[in-house]
């Protein structure tokens, strides 16, 4: 069974985004949390295949923890998922281990491709 963690404040995009996995993905498990606290005890305890991440949450730039979440799960494929998304800031995602970058606000249908090849 395929592990879905998307990381994401807003709690619309977050319903969002899992009813689109549930509809691609029956039997995927999809957990959801707002923070990189929350992010990172969901990693520690899931190892999950990919993790769906945004960037900008109340506790903190998720750009300064891509590497540490690499490193929690070396196998997990990481799709940033961010309005925040100019040239520099795709650079360091990808620098610090992110696999793809996609803007929120034009680019779901390539995250849930993305989603569908994931592991």
């Amino acid at each position: 069974m395929k592990t879905i963690i998307h990381v994401e404040d807003s709690l619309l995009i977050q319903s969002r985004v899992a009813h689109w996995i549930q509809a691609l993905h029956n039997g995927a498990a999809i957990l959801s949390t707002d923070s990189l606290v929350g992010a990172e005890e969901l990693i520690a305890a899931h190892a999950p295949d990919l993790l769906v991440l945004d960037l900008h949450l109340p506790d903190g730039n998720a750009l300064e923890r891509i590497e540490f979440f690499k490193w929690m799960a070396p196998d997990m494929q990481i799709a940033v998922f961010s309005n925040d998304n100019s040239d520099f800031v795709r650079h360091i995602c990808f620098e610090r281990g992110a696999d793809w970058v996609f803007d929120k606000s034009t680019d779901i249908t390539k995250l849930i491709d993305v989603i569908n090849l994931a592991h």
